[in-house]
């Protein structure tokens, strides 16, 4: 279990050795913002130091279940930082024993949009944050439809399984994988209302609580696929 700093442990420091870089953590106080910063002599030649700081976020929001909002900061040539709110401190207390675990580009993609749509507050924007993941490990959509398919009678997640079985109703007679799509992602993705295709209204109740349904599912398809299919190593629940 994580020790809370919420009582007082303040003007803590970590080293985070990541992509080659010396990274500083440091929290002040208890719910106020933490920084990581760093600099290199050399500079940071052809990558900009904020990508650096955006892959540890990936894999703090991944590893220790957070989630990071409020970010910014600075760069020059030489040093940089950047401020982020955590939603709970405690997980400072175990980057004592912090190493880099993800490497592959495909793998941060991936972990860079559950990022945002752990940690965005929206429920439009997490569905396609989700449903971006679901579309990195496969070469095309039918192959990406037909995993889907395959995994959805293995949900696990209390609400997606209630979401599968007892909302039938809502799927209009499709299938979920084909109501996740059509209903979902396409629904998200276009805004034409002339065209007369399915369009999800932010300031409809139904439509987002639909969507709010279908992110249970969407998000423990997403976390399978990053597992299974990009094989990133597999977070404590």
């Amino acid at each position: 279990m994580p020790i809370s700093i919420q009582n007082g442990i303040v003007d803590e420091r970590w080293m985070l050795n990541y992509d080659g870089e010396e990274v500083e953590l440091e929290v002040k106080k208890p719910n106020f913002p933490h920084s990581l910063f760093t600099k290199n002599r050399k500079g940071f030649k052809n990558r900009h130091p904020w990508e650096i700081f955006f892959r540890i976020l990936n894999e703090l929001v991944w590893f220790y279940n957070i989630t990071v909002q409020d970010l910014n900061g600075g760069h020059g040539d030489y040093c940089a930082n950047i401020n982020f709110l955590p939603n709970d401190d405690s997980y400072a207390i175990q980057l004592i024993d912090f190493k880099q675990q993800v490497f592959e580009k495909d793998q941060h993609l991936a972990l860079g949009f559950f990022r945002e749509g752990v940690s965005s507050g929206s429920t439009y924007y997490a569905f396609m944050c989700y449903s971006k993941i679901l579309e990195i490990p496969f070469k095309d959509g039918r192959s990406k439809g037909a995993w889907i398919e395959k995994e959805i009678p293995n949900l696990k997640g209390e609400l997606a399984v209630s979401f599968r079985d007892r909302r039938v109703h809502m799927l209009g007679g499709k299938t979920l994988g084909m109501w996740l799509k059509e209903d979902g992602r396409d629904a998200l993705s276009h805004a034409n209302i002339q065209g007369g295709s399915t369009v999800r209204d932010p300031n409809s109740y139904q439509d987002w609580d639909e969507i709010k349904w279908g992110n249970t599912v969407m998000q423990e398809l997403a976390e399978k696929a990053m597992i299974d299919c990009l094989k990133i190593p597999k977070r404590e629940s």
